[in-house]
Formats: structure tokens, sequence, C-alpha cells
């Protein structure tokens, strides 16, 4: 017998993240998109998903990239505020 699953998060990607996505060549766009699917069941149980130290953001790494997100816990929301390499994706805040 299983145990109760726990309650699915949404994913919601800002208009930045958006374009960030499209403008990424095909095959890394699948591998973005295969990460944001396995979010949903939330930061903490995704092992590549680590805290940012002194924001409140989160980041996880998918190839050479990385999705920068806000994770609303009472809401149950993943909000992505980027996608993009990892030497610029930080800047900016």
């Amino acid at each position: 017998m299983t145990g109760p699953t726990e309650p699915v998060w949404q994913v919601i990607l800002s208009p930045r993240a958006e374009t960030q996505l499209a403008r990424l060549p095909r095959s890394e766009r699948d591998d973005v998109l295969r990460g944001l699917d396995r979010l949903q069941s939330g930061p903490r149980f995704h092992m590549g998903a680590k805290k940012l130290k002194g924001r409140n953001d989160w980041s996880l790494r998918v190839r050479e990239r990385r999705i920068v997100f806000l994770a609303d816990s009472i809401r149950r929301v993943i909000y992505v505020t980027r996608i993009g390499n990892r030497g610029d994706v930080y800047k900016g805040g």
C-alpha cells in the first residue's frame, strides 16, 4: 500500500522567464521543461533544488542552465523568475 501523495505545486513563469525559455535551443528548452515538471513535487522534494544563501529564492540546475524561483509553501506555488546560464542568471537580484 502506498502512502498519501504530496499535493502538486503550481509552477508559474514570469514574463521574463517565458522569454528566456523561448530563446533556448530546442534540446535545452526540453531539458528545462522537464526540470520545471519535476518542480511540481515542490522545491524541497527535488534533490537538485537549493535555497540561495542570503536570498529568498531557490535555484535548480538543469545541465548548464539555472532555473531561479520563489516558493510559496502556503499556496504551493513556484514562481520562476529567471532561466539562464549560471554566470548571468544571478546578476541583478
